[in-house]
């Protein structure tokens, strides 16, 4: 609990007002104290085996000295007590776990660790070598001038409790909490976070004059460590400190590979002959970084690398059912023996002729194949119509052409059957998030002709690359027919991303609005608007998690439920999709969907659901193929009893809003309190019959944290907790 509650000190000051007012605080820090540490680790303090920093991977924590106090008024002149809190962060996680309280100090040099948590433990903070009087212990100085107090945070020692020094503090996100309380009962506080970061970059010396040579595969590969002539720092020892590679000039910062790991080795080829500028880096735990820069120069002695050229080749890549040119296609490079490793040649493009360049090294004589790929947003053009379609095909009621039976094959099987319309369900619930078998596009030759239209698959294998052997000519154009794999209706963008296809009238499906209480469960059924035709849906709902569970139950007045799926990919979201073969007629105020709707607080329904506005979109497909987007409208019963709804925002940094609906004219109290149970905020209020509002405003909340709310209204209680950012 001490420790969940030192987690929400936020910086700020509190004055308990009494009759007399004698006491007046200086402004708090507005923010934490910031204390860079550039120093060298003091193994002689905050030294100890029974707590462990691990992003450093030490139980030598580095320290820095640091300066706190508190400076306030008092006018009155009554018995006065100071005391300060100090909430230290001693495993370096950002949370404190132990709480040195001047009214009762820790014996000298050492601290009770752990005491936030649980039983403490007596561990000493100053190992020094010295005779125990002059061991340091933590201290608490006052000053007064004239009316004028300051405490301050400080260390002194047995031997000489009058001489203060600031103490070292570990490392972390510490807390101080201030008081200053006089024997009337008024009191005053300040708490502020206490920040001390390591912010000195380590130290990287590089070894130069390295020099490698190409082996017979016609590449050389070095490791970091090869350039590595020693690294240190003045907190992270050497085993957490990383040590990454890149050949200068390609990319800023500390080098990662696409997984974000530190990039450990560089691969040198028969076109980097010479001399090659290398960056050499160092990151340690807290993520500071130093460089060093160095020179590798690549030979081949012995001929390994022979006759090297470039390649110049153009690739004109085109989406089957428009011509539209595709962008950024790459190529994968291949050849037949190990005198080049693969290459992943990045599309530019396209050029303003619709065509990719690309350009590479190569060796004259050589096999190579040519793979144009594109593996991104496998989603692009993927819809519920495209089950739909696929379905048709199946069933021999509308054929598709001979791309579109490519496209319709996403389990890339040379068949198309219900396990394609299955793989395409499962893309669009969100529960793959891939094809598992096909990649997003394939490419097939421009030239390719099917000798028989019913069934493209009778002239598979297609030809999805081209082999040459350069000689002399090393420039090549190719000409390639794009199909984006589960877009049988040509929906998909060509460019990159797919962009919104271009939609028609709204339909409008209706959900009652009902008032849940915590536990409560429902089943509520969403209607159609108007009259509608449809061969397939898809349909997002987002939901606040905390305040609801939702789940669809049954179809009602949709033809083959056994097409209807929805997941829950992630908390907070339902997914579902529907299509038929042939047309279905829903008419006006029919029921397409039944929701099961589950709360764990008393809320609004209107306030914890909605359309989810990214992902799948929530869409109805007439039989020509054109969208409809949904539109979630709420319907309000009247003769609801009185409630009270989930505050909103929450979490939030504006006004709060707290619905409120009353059957009858009914005298309202709101208040508001902090952490504390200060009451920061009194309303009293006459709300007429019907659905109301009140607001708390912003200004009333003091720093960021948790506040709490109590409204009393026809003789009902309702609480509830804001968080402000």
């Amino acid at each position: 609990m001490f420790r969940y509650i030192s987690l929400l000190l936020t910086i700020h000051s509190f004055v308990n007002a009494g009759a007399q007012n004698c006491l007046t605080t200086a402004p708090c820090p507005a923010a934490s104290l910031d204390f860079c540490d550039t120093t060298q680790n003091n193994p002689d303090f905050w030294n100890n085996s029974l707590w462990w920093d691990t992003p450093n991977m030490s139980s030598d924590i580095a320290e820095h000295q640091v300066s706190a106090s508190f400076t306030f008024t008092q006018t009155c002149g009554g018995a006065l007590t100071i005391y300060y809190q100090l909430y230290l962060d001693l495993d370096h996680d950002n949370l404190p776990e132990t709480l040195v309280d001047s009214r009762d100090l820790p014996e000298a040099g050492s601290v009770h660790y752990g005491n936030l948590l649980a039983g403490p433990t007596i561990l000493p903070f100053d190992t020094r070598a010295v005779a125990p009087e002059d061991i340091f212990q933590f201290a608490l100085e006052t000053v007064q001038n004239g009316n004028e107090h300051t405490a301050r945070l400080r260390w002194n020692t047995p031997g000489s409790p009058q001489t203060y020094v600031d103490p070292e503090l570990p490392n972390g996100q510490h807390y101080i909490r201030w008081v200053a309380e006089e024997a009337g009962g008024e009191q005053i506080e300040c708490s502020y976070g206490i920040k001390v970061r390591d912010c000195k970059a380590p130290t990287i010396v590089c070894i130069n004059g390295l020099s490698i040579n190409i082996m017979p595969t016609q590449m050389v590969t070095m490791w970091s460590s090869d350039f590595l002539q020693y690294t240190e720092d003045n907190t992270s020892p050497t085993a957490a400190i990383a040590t990454a590679i890149r050949k200068a000039g390609q990319g800023t910062g500390f080098p990662q590979d696409n997984e974000g790991n530190p990039q450990v080795s560089l691969t040198f080829f028969c076109t980097e002959l010479g001399p090659i500028p290398v960056e050499l880096w160092a990151r340690d735990a807290a993520g500071n970084v130093g460089v060093c820069n160095t020179t590798v120069i690549v030979e081949d002695p012995i001929g390994n690398c022979g006759p090297v050229n470039a390649l110049d080749l153009t690739l004109c890549a085109r989406q089957w059912c428009s011509g539209a040119p595709i962008g950024y296609v790459e190529g994968v490079l291949n050849n037949d023996s190990p005198t080049l490793p693969e290459l992943t040649l990045p599309g530019e493009g396209p050029d303003a002729s619709g065509c990719l360049a690309y350009a590479s090294p190569l060796i004259l004589g050589a096999n190579y194949t040519f793979t144009p790929q594109l593996g991104s947003d496998p989603l692009n053009g993927v819809n519920a119509l495209d089950m739909a379609r696929i379905s048709q095909h199946i069933l021999a009621t509308n054929p598709l052409e001979p791309f579109a039976q490519i496209a319709a094959d996403v389990n890339k099987s040379n068949t198309i059957t219900g396990a394609d319309i299955i793989t395409l369900r499962n893309l669009l619930l969100g529960q793959t998030l891939e094809f598992p078998n096909a990649p997003s596009w394939r490419f097939i030759d421009a030239g390719t002709t099917f000798s028989n239209p019913l069934n493209a698959f009778a002239d598979a294998p297609f030809a999805e690359s081209k082999t040459f052997s350069p000689m002399s000519d090393v420039s090549f154009t190719y000409d390639f027919t794009g199909i984006k794999v589960g877009d049988v209706d040509c929906s998909a963008s060509p460019g990159l991303n797919g962009q919104p296809a271009e939609e028609r009238s709204p339909v409008a499906i209706a959900l009652p609005d009902v008032f849940l209480n915590a536990g409560e469960e429902v089943n509520l059924a969403l209607t159609v608007s108007d009259r509608q035709e449809w061969l397939a849906l898809q349909l997002a709902l987002q939901f606040t998690p905390e305040l609801v569970a939702v789940e669809i139950i049954e179809a009602d007045n949709l033809p083959n439920p056994e097409n209807l799926a929805f997941a829950q990919p992630d908390a907070g979201r339902l997914n579902t999709v529907w299509f038929s073969p042939t047309e279905a007629a829903v008419k006006s105020g029919e029921v397409i969907l039944q929701l099961r709707i589950r709360a764990f607080a008393p809320v609004w329904l209107h306030d914890a659901l909605r359309l989810a506005p990214e992902g799948l979109s929530s869409t109805a497909f007439d039989v020509a193929g054109e969208r409809h987007p949904f539109v979630l409208l709420f319907s309000r019963n009247e003769g609801e009893p009185m409630a009270v709804g989930a505050a909103f925002p929450n979490p939030g940094s504006g006004d709060v809003n707290l619905p409120v609906y009353c059957t009858e004219t009914a005298l309202a109290q709101l208040q508001v309190v902090d952490i504390r149970g200060t009451v920061i905020f009194n309303l009293r209020q006459e709300l007429p019959g019907g659905a109301n509002s009140l607001t708390i405003p912003a200004a009333v909340f003091g720093p960021a944290g948790l506040y709490g709310w109590q409204m009393n209204a026809g003789g009902q209680v309702w609480t509830g907790k804001l968080v402000r950012d």
